[in-house]
């Protein structure tokens, strides 16, 4: 059981690094281009994408939660742990895309890594 957590952890662990990379080659390229923004399909896409990233770190939240549970012995903890991580795999996806789509803003950007950086300090 032990060894699964570790697994799943790494797991987790190996998808907010990618998304760290994407994350900063999209601000890469990102400052290399100039683009005139249609305000009224930008506000709606900030809209989808914030609801991306407000299921990440739900997902996240759980993801603690169940990590705690599991290291205490709790089976359901696990079971919940890895649910948890294949939702976050799932989401990583979507965000992965609209990154790789540049629909994420600097701020959107920004929240990513904040909510990354929850997992890999319940992870350390």
């Amino acid at each position: 059981m032990r060894k699964q957590i570790i697994r799943l952890g790494l797991l987790l662990l190996a998808l907010i690094m990618s998304f760290t990379l994407l994350v900063s080659t999209a601000m890469a390229t990102e400052s290399q281009e100039i683009a005139e923004p249609n305000q009224v399909e930008e506000t709606v896409e900030k809209s989808e994408e914030d609801k991306l990233l407000d299921d990440m770190e739900k997902i996240v939240d759980e993801f603690i939660s169940a990590l705690r549970a599991a290291q205490a012995g709790d089976m359901a903890g696990m079971a919940l742990h890895a649910q948890a991580a294949q939702q976050f795999a799932e989401v990583m996806q979507k965000v992965n895309l609209a990154e790789a789509e540049g629909r994420l803003s600097e701020a959107q950007i920004e929240r990513g890594k904040q909510i990354a950086q929850k997992i890999e300090d319940a992870v350390k």
